[in-house]
């Protein structure tokens, strides 16, 4: 894999409008985008299906595995202009401001304009794990 992937609920109008925005800002040169759906080998990321419908996720080539806000913000991180809000958002107050904005989003995405029913299913923590 060359690029890092963002890895979305397909069946969520809301989330692959939003994997589009992402990419067409960071460019599809940049990163992939795919729906959890679609991928063969979730658990080669350390993801099952309960988990990637939780969050939105961005594998990069190295292996390493964001969720949630901080994967938005190291998806925006991809090209230089981004990279100050990787680091705004790793400043405690920041990340817990993003982190319950971006779970409130997650909670009430079918409810959003581009949602649809199957956007609210399976909304908790990005960061819980599952098994």
């Amino acid at each position: 894999m060359n690029r890092p992937v963002l890895i979305y609920d397909g069946d969520c109008a809301f989330c692959t409008s939003s994997a589009r925005w992402i990419r067409s800002v960071v460019g599809a040169e940049h990163i992939e985008i795919q729906p959890y759906q679609g991928l063969d080998d979730l658990g080669g990321w350390g993801l099952t299906e309960q988990r990637a419908s939780r969050a939105v996720w961005l594998g990069m080539p190295d292996g390493t595995l964001f969720g949630g806000a901080e994967a938005v913000n190291a998806a925006l991180a991809l090209r230089w202009w981004g990279r100050p809000l990787l680091w705004c958002y790793r400043l405690p107050l920041i990340r817990s401001i993003q982190d319950a904005v971006y779970r409130w989003v997650a909670r009430n995405r079918a409810r959003i304009p581009g949602g649809t029913p199957a956007c609210g299913e399976g909304t908790e923590d990005p960061a819980k794990d599952d098994g």
